[in-house]
C-alpha cells in the first residue's frame, strides 16, 4: 500500500469521527429538547386532568353539603347522623379546595400563559374567599346545639346559595377553563409531535449530510483513485511489458554482433585487416550496451531522487564542437548534413552540468539523426539576457510526430511506435530521461513544432543565470582530438608489481593483460582473504581491487592491509558508479575510483597517474 494510500485512509477514518461525534451530539441535544418538551406536555395535560376531576368531585360535595344542611334544619331527629356526615363531607372539599389552589399556583406554575386566562376572568383569592366562606358556614352547622334557629338558617341559606350559587358557578367556570387549556394542551401535544417527527427527519438529513455524505464521497474519491491507480499500474505493466520486449531486442542485437564476430575471431582465418574491422565493431556494439544500460540506471535513479548533479562553469564553443564531432560520424553516415547555429550574444562560459548537458543534447540531436532519412539536422543556440536562459533548438525533416504518438513522448518504457518490429531502434528512454535531466536543472524539453513527414523542431533549455562576462561564443569548429589507445610498444609500467584482486576471472584476465601489455609484473587473486594474505607477504607497488569479493569485500580487504602497513596507493576498481559509491571509497581511504567497465587506455593511465602521485578520480 502506498503513503498516498495510507493518509487516503487515515483521512477518511478522521472525518468518519469526526461527522459521527458532531451528528451524534445533534441529535442528542435535539432529541433531549423535544423529549423535556413532551415530559412539560404530559405533566401539564396531568395537572390539568387533575383541576378537572377535582372540580367535579367538589361539585359533587358541595352539593350533598348543602343537602345535609337543609335535611339538618328540617330534621327533627338524627341531627348527629347528619352533623357527622356534614363534617366528613366538608373535610373532604376542604381538602381539594386546597388541591385546586395548589394546581392553581404550583401544578400550573410552569405554564403562566394558562394561569393568566383563568385569573383573567377570576381572581383565584375570591376562590378562596368563596370557599372559606362556605366551609365556615359549614362547619357552623355542625355545632347546631349551640346556635339560635335564626342563625341555624342563615347558614343553610348561605351553603345553599353558594352551592347553586356563585361558588358552583365559579368551580364550573374553572372547569371548564381547565378543559379548554386541556384541550389547547392536547393540541400542543399533536404539534410537539409533528414537530418531534420534522426533528427525527431532521436528524436523518443531518446524519446524511454530515456522516453518510462526506463518508460516501471519501469512498468514492477512494474508489476512484484506485481505479485509476489499477488503471495506471496496468498500463504501466503493458508499457513495460513492450519496454522488456524492446530491451530485450535492444541489447540482443548489438550482443548478436559481439558475440557472433567474437566468434570468427577464433579462427586462423580471418585477415589482419578484417580483424581490425571485427574489433572496432564489437567495441561500436560494447559502447552501444553501455549506453542502454546507462539509460536503463539513471531513470531509476531520477525516479528514486538519487541522481546527482554536478554544476560548474563550462566553455560552451569547446563542449558544442566537442557534440558536432561525437554525432558528425552518425550523420555522415546517412548522408545528413548536420549543423550547428549560434546566435549572437551568447555566452562563452554558462554555469551548468556538463555532463548531464551533454547527454541531453546527445539524446536529442541523435533522435533527429536517426528519424532522418533525408535532408538536416540544425542545432540552434541562443541565450536570453531576460529570462537568464540558454536554448538548445534541434531541428530536422524526419518523419515527424503524429499526434497519437504526442502523449507519450516523454513517458518512460514507451514510444511513438511500440512495436518490437519497428523501423527504428533504441530504448524509448531517451527523451523521457532528458525532459526529467533538464527539469532537474531547472529547465525543460519541449516539442515547440512537428508534423508527420515533415519534421520536428524540440527545445533544450535552461537557467543558467546572469552573464555578466562579455566573452561570447564565436566559433565552434575545433580538431577533434584522436582517441587516446594504448601503445604496446611503450612500456610506461615496466618494472612496476600490481595486485588485481576481481572474483570475475575473465575480468581479472583483461585487466592483467592490459596492464602487462605495458609492461607490469601483475598477480591475480579472486576473493579477500587472499588478498590480504599476499599484500602482506609480498611486495606490490598499487593494488587495483574490487568491492564486491567473497568472503570479505574491498572495505575489509583495505582496512586490513593499512591495519597491515601497506600504505601504498590501492584503487577502488569497481561497477559501482553512483556518486555517493565514489565519496564512499574515498571516506574509507581508497586513493582512486575507477568504474568499470574500463577501456585499456583508461585503466593504464589511471595508474600510471597514481604512482606518480598524480592521484585522480577516473
Amino acid at each position: 500500500m502506498t503513503t498516498k494510500s495510507k493518509e487516503l485512509i487515515k483521512s477518511t477514518k478522521q472525518k468518519f469521527y469526526l461527522y459521527s461525534v458532531i451528528a451524534g451530539l445533534l441529535v442528542f441535544s435535539v432529541s433531549v429538547h423535544s423529549l423535556n418538551v413532551y415530559k412539560e406536555i404530559i405533566k401539564e395535560q396531568k395537572n390539568l386532568q387533575n383541576i378537572y376531576v377535582s372540580i367535579g368531585k367538589q361539585i359533587r360535595l358541595i352539593n350533598r353539603a348543602s343537602l345535609i344542611s337543609e335535611q339538618i334544619e328540617a330534621s327533627r331527629t338524627d341531627k348527629l347522623e347528619l352533623k357527622s356526615k356534614l363534617k366528613s363531607i366538608l373535610i373532604d372539599l376542604k381538602t381539594e379546595l386546597n388541591e385546586v389552589h395548589k394546581f392553581l399556583r404550583i401544578g400550573l406554575s410552569d405554564d403562566n400563559r394558562k394561569v393568566e386566562q383563568i385569573d383573567n376572568l377570576y381572581d383565584v383569592k375570591a376562590i378562596q374567599d368563596k370557599a372559606q366562606s362556605y366551609l365556615v358556614s359549614g362547619f357552623k352547622l355542625t355545632q347546631f346545639e349551640n346556635l339560635s334557629k335564626t342563625d341555624l338558617s342563615r347558614h343553610v341559606r348561605q351553603m345553599t346559595d353558594n352551592s347553586s350559587g356563585s361558588l358552583s358557578d365559579l368551580l364550573l367556570f374553572i372547569g371548564r377553563k381547565a378543559k379548554e387549556a386541556q384541550a389547547k394542551s392536547m393540541d400542543d401535544l399533536n404539534r410537539v409531535g409533528f414537530v418531534f417527527i420534522t426533528l427525527c427527519f431532521l436528524q436523518i438529513i443531518i446524519v446524511w449530510l454530515f456522516i453518510f455524505k462526506p463518508l460516501y464521497r471519501t469512498i468514492a474519491d477512494q474508489n476512484e483513485k484506485i481505479t485509476d491507480a489499477l488503471l495506471r499500474a496496468e498500463n504501466a505493466s503493458h508499457s513495460k511489458s513492450n519496454f522488456l520486449a524492446n530491451i530485450s531486442h535492444e541489447i540482443r542485437t548489438p550482443m548478436t554482433a559481439i558475440l557472433g564476430y567474437a566468434d570468427i575471431l577464433k579462427t586462423d582465418e580471418v585477415p589482419k585487416k578484417e580483424r581490425s574491422e571485427i574489433v572496432q565493431i564489437i567495441d561500436k556494439n560494447a559502447n552501444h550496451l553501455i549506453g542502454i544500460i546507462d539509460e536503463v540506471l539513471d531513470i531509476s535513479k531520477i525516479e528514486a531522487g538519487k541522481l546527482s548533479f554536478e554544476f560548474k562553469d563550462l566553455r560552451l564553443g569547446k563542449f558544442l564542437a566537442n557534440i558536432e564531432s561525437l554525432l558528425q560520424v552518425k550523420a555522415d553516415e546517412k548522408g545528413i548534413d548536420l549543423n550547428f547555429v549560434v546566435s549572437d550574444g551568447t555566452p562563452a562560459v554558462i554555469y551548468i552540468d556538463p555532463k548531464r548537458l551533454k547527454q541531453i543534447l546527445i539524446n536529442l540531436i541523435g533522435n533527429s539523426l536517426k528519424f532522418t532519412e533525408v535532408g538536416e539536422v540544425t542545432v540552434s543556440v541562443s541565450y536570453c539576457n531576460d529570462s537568464q536562459t540558454i536554448s538548445f533548438l534541434v531541428e530536422d525533416t524526419g518523419v515527424g510526430i503524429t499526434e497519437e504518438q504526442l502523449p507519450k513522448l516523454f513517458k518512460p518504457f514507451e514510444q511513438g511506435e511500440s512495436s518490437v518490429s519497428r523501423k527504428f531502434g533504441g530504448t524509448g528512454l531517451g527523451l523521457a530521461l532528458s525532459k526529467k535531466l533538464a527539469r532537474e536543472m531547472s529547465g525543460d524539453v519541449k516539442i515547440l513544432e512537428t508534423k508527420s513527414g515533415v519534421g520536428t523542431k524540440i527545445e533544450a533549455s535552461f537557467q543558467v543565470g546572469e552573464v555578466i562576462s562579455e566573452d561570447f561564443v564565436e566559433f565552434i569548429k575545433e580538431e577533434a582530438k584522436p582517441a587516446e589507445v594504448v601503445n604496446e610498444t611503450s612500456k610506461q609500467l615496466e618494472g612496476y608489481r600490481i595486485l588485481v584482486v576481481e572474483d570475475a576471472k575473465e575480468n581479472a584476465r583483461l585487466f592483467k593483460m592490459y596492464l602487462e601489455f605495458v609492461g607490469a609484473n601483475v598477480e591475480v587473486c579472486y576473493c579477500g582473504e587472499s588478498a590480504v594474505q599476499m599484500i602482506k607477504s609480498q611486495e606490490f607497488d598499487v593494488v587495483l581491487l574490487d568491492l564486491q569479493l567473497p568472503g570479505k569485500d574491498g572495505f575489509q580487504v583495505l582496512s586490513e592491509s593499512r591495519n597491515n602497513g601497506f600504505y601504498k596507493p590501492i584503487i577502488a576498481l569497481t561497477a559501482h558508479a553512483m556518486k555517493e559509491e565514489v565519496l564512499k571509497t574515498q571516506e574509507a581511504g581508497f586513493n582512486m575510483h575507477i568504474t568499470k567497465p574500463v577501456k585499456s587506455n583508461v585503466l593504464v593511465e589511471s595508474v600510471s597517474k597514481i604512482l606518480k602521485h598524480k592521484i585522480t578520480t577516473a
